[in-house]
């Protein structure tokens, strides 16, 4: 579903990403792993369009998505989440969430005179989805409160709830459960997997080990912006470069 083919990205005499190669399957959890500035959230904003990518190919569905702009690539069907989540702090959790989906009718003004009822009627279902989405996220008890009230965690969560209401097919999470407390963890992931369920495709960046072992079918690793392992989450946490350089030695430690 999408391919990375040597893509290099640089900031001036600092090469981000060298030579990146990548494949995402259909119906997948993709784990992205590796130290801090080794490169995976810049990965992220090349493959959303976020950054220009110096070198490389990226594929959507066998179709070239390299220099489309974030709001292009996001019409195509991939969307992502961010590890600093920014929300509208003085609209409610339910206002945020219907800001979300591409294409509402309402947003052309003669619309607004002209087929009332249609908007009415979109509106009504953007509401009863934003409802189940929140109520799966644990959030739908705080659908009236200020965004800016939420903690840091519940915000990152309503981050992948606006996400969801615009329907995408990939969905880029940069460190989910950071800053999530154990029980909406726990919901949480167990959303993923619901979803993969559904037939959305996830790529990760987690630094939690036992989180990428409980969601993920391969995991990539990254060291000084290059791809240093991939396999199954087993087979990352056996191999000596990923325990040495991320795992600090111990399989059950957090890189």
């Amino acid at each position: 579903m999408l391919i990375v083919k040597e893509v290099y990205k640089s900031f001036d005499a600092l090469m981000a990403l060298k030579a990146i190669n990548l494949r995402v399957e259909e119906n997948s959890i993709t784990g992205l792993i590796g130290p801090n500035g080794s490169g995976k959230t810049t990965l992220f904003n090349v493959l959303s369009g976020f950054y220009s990518k110096d070198a490389g190919q990226i594929f959507f569905k066998e179709e070239r998505i390299d220099g489309l702009p974030p709001h292009e690539i996001a019409k195509k069907g991939i969307l992502r989440t961010f590890q600093i989540t920014v929300v509208p702090k003085r609209m409610t959790v339910l206002e945020n969430m219907l800001l979300a989906p591409f294409g509402q009718v309402g947003e052309k003004a003669w619309r607004v005179f002209l087929t009332p009822g249609a908007i009415r009627r979109q509106e009504e279902e953007n509401i009863k989805k934003a409802l189940r989405i929140l109520d799966d996220l644990g959030l739908e008890n705080l659908k009236d409160e200020y965004s800016g009230n939420l903690s840091g965690g519940q915000q990152k969560l309503l981050s992948l709830g606006r996400a969801l209401m615009a329907d995408p097919e990939v969905i880029l999470l940069d460190e989910p459960t950071a800053g999530v407390n154990p029980t909406l963890t726990r919901k949480l992931l167990g959303f993923l997997r619901e979803l993969r369920e559904r037939g959305r495709t996830l790529v990760i960046v987690e630094h939690d080990m036992n989180v990428i072992s409980s969601l993920c079918d391969i995991v990539y690793v990254l060291n000084n912006g290059e791809v240093i392992a991939v396999g199954s989450p087993e087979e990352i946490q056996r191999d000596k470069r990923v325990i040495e350089a991320y795992l600090g030695g111990r399989k059950d430690a957090h890189s």
